[in-house]
């Protein structure tokens, strides 16, 4: 009995210096397009220099996902917060989130008209409406 503890000891022990030696980072830039919606992700996530990404998991926080690696979202709201968590072969796994500012105007076609009443050659006296 003692033998069998002492030998899963040694494999849990190099399971995980294996596993805390990988490392990953998960990394992306964005890029808002001109209707100010919408939004080029574009992952530039790498591992360790012997593994290999697998998988990406993106959550743009408003309970919408995707799995592609470079996704096109679109969004309602003009500040999202954004996170790739990524997944390689050699089990690391790493999360990077970004706020994300969209563009949409608050007033389309706002405009506003003027007229100056009441001034003086003295100036600063009269009113704007």
């Amino acid at each position: 009995m003692k033998k069998l503890f002492t030998i899963l000891l040694f494999m849990l022990t190099i399971g995980f210096a294996v596993n805390s030696q990988a490392q990953c980072n998960a990394y992306f830039t964005y890029t808002v397009d001109s209707t100010g919606y919408g939004v080029q992700f574009t992952d530039y996530s790498y591992p360790d220099s012997l593994a290999t990404i697998v998988s990406w998991s993106w959550d743009f926080g408003n309970g919408q996902t995707s799995t592609q690696q470079n996704p096109y979202f679109t969004f309602n709201d003009t500040m999202n917060i954004v996170c790739l968590t990524i997944y390689t072969d050699d089990s690391c796994y790493n999360t990077y989130c970004d706020t994300v500012f969209t563009s949409q105007s608050p007033c389309a076609n706002f405009y506003a008209t003027t007229s100056v009443t009441n001034e003086t050659s003295a100036g600063n006296d009269g009113a704007i409406d």
